[in-house]
């Protein structure tokens, strides 16, 4: 079972890449909160990380990444910074305000 789970995983990893679709609570494009910092570099490389004590903001092009310094280190939240990154419907940074309302 944990080897068709790992296959699956593999196999969907370029395309986690390329995603661009913000899932509220959930993940936007490939950074899934609570995801390991292992995972996140294996999929998008190191990013820039800026480091402080408890937290560390790992900027993507896109979107920054805030991973916590406490234990096992992974995702807490994910800020987007750019347009590319939308919600199902279509809504993102740059969306029109008619459209939000």
């Amino acid at each position: 079972m944990r080897l068709v789970l790992a296959l699956l995983l593999a196999w969907s990893l370029p395309a986690l890449a390329t995603d661009t679709f913000i899932v509220p609570g959930v993940r936007v494009g490939p950074a899934v909160l609570g995801q390991s910092l292992e995972e996140l570099t294996r999929l998008l490389g190191a990013g820039q990380p800026q480091h402080s004590p408890q937290y560390t903001n790992i900027i993507y092009p896109g979107f920054t990444v805030v991973v916590g310094n406490q234990g096992r280190p992974s995702i807490l939240s994910v800020v987007v910074t750019d347009p590319p990154y939308h919600l199902k419907n279509g809504l993102g940074i740059g969306s029109q305000s008619k459209l939000v309302m």
